[in-house]
């Protein structure tokens, strides 16, 4: 009896742990940043899975910083990806996103993501 038992929950376990797997697997690639590409005055934004495009109006500087830009910390607290590494943060009229490759240097743009209009952050896209 305590064998079936314990077979039981161990099936149950295994099958929590691979739903959780799964989840976790579906939101690293659908919000993970990976690289950046331009192309006719739009920016495209890319997961593994998917890119998001910002209509690029404006070019208003570049910044010296770190992972995350110089006193913008609050894009931590911002929907999307956060990680160590690379940073992929949507606030009310900022967008953030660094690739892997960010090496402190922020670029500033105005334009439009998803139709709204936007300061978009980019570190580690190249021209």
């Amino acid at each position: 009896m305590s064998l079936y038992v314990a077979g039981v929950l161990i099936h149950e376990i295994l099958l929590i742990l691979l739903a959780t797997f799964f989840v976790v697997a579906v939101i690293t690639l659908w919000l993970m940043p990976t690289s950046c590409k331009y192309h006719n005055g739009k920016l495209g934004l890319c997961t593994p899975v998917r890119c998001k495009w910002a209509e690029l109006r404006e070019f208003r500087g570049e910044v010296t910083g770190g992972k995350i830009p110089p006193g913008k910390t609050y894009a931590l607290f911002c929907s999307g990806w956060r990680f160590p590494t690379t940073l992929f943060s949507s606030c009310e009229k900022e967008l953030f996103f660094s690739t892997p490759a960010c090496d402190g240097k922020w670029k500033r743009w105005r334009g439009y993501v998803d139709g709204k209009e936007k300061e978009i952050w980019t570190c580690g896209c190249r021209d």
